[in-house]
């Protein structure tokens, strides 16, 4: 997302950079193994898995992972990209793909990123969580066709991918 968080995520922020939530999510892997079941329409294979596990599959790995929580607090970047997003990209054509049974992002996030982008297309998901890859690939691919190339806002192929907002230049 690109704009300084709201208490929702203020509140999992702080939850989520407590000492003992520190020590789940880079010595138990809690990001991937609490939230990635959680965030999928379907039950995963327990191949599908680790494939989740293994993209931070140790304690050294997961640092950044474990600091996330507390960078949507205190980074600067949010707030800079609250106003420099639809001011440097807000009139770029856009496909917004969304899913629409995601436990994180709300309808008041959906309805921020539509008005970040005055020519966007928008395709609700309405099976979809918070990994639409793993639940509605097939829908994603279709409304962004053969037209241009696909970037991922602001996600990565990781346990921390929501690939959320799908940007489509044309």
């Amino acid at each position: 997302w690109f704009w300084p968080a709201t208490p929702f995520f203020r509140a999992f922020s702080l939850a989520a950079s407590t000492p003992p939530a520190q020590w789940l999510i880079r010595e138990r892997n809690f990001f991937v193994n609490g939230f990635v079941p959680r965030g999928m329409k379907r039950t995963l294979t327990a191949h599908e898995m680790r494939h989740y596990q293994c993209v931070q599959p140790s304690p050294s790995a997961r640092i950044g992972v474990a600091v996330f929580p507390t960078e949507i607090r205190k980074s600067p970047l949010l707030a800079t990209l609250e106003w420099m997003v639809p001011q440097l990209l807000g009139s770029k054509q856009t496909l917004i793909i969304w899913g629409m049974k995601d436990w994180g992002f709300r309808s008041s996030d959906l309805a921020r990123v539509r008005a970040a982008f005055s020519n966007h297309e928008f395709q609700a998901l309405p099976d979809a969580a918070h990994y639409i890859q793993e639940g509605s690939y097939s829908a994603g691919v279709s409304a962004g066709g053969s037209q241009a190339p696909v970037v991922k806002s602001s996600r990565r192929t990781s346990s921390l991918s929501r690939p959320h907002l799908v940007a489509v230049s044309r």
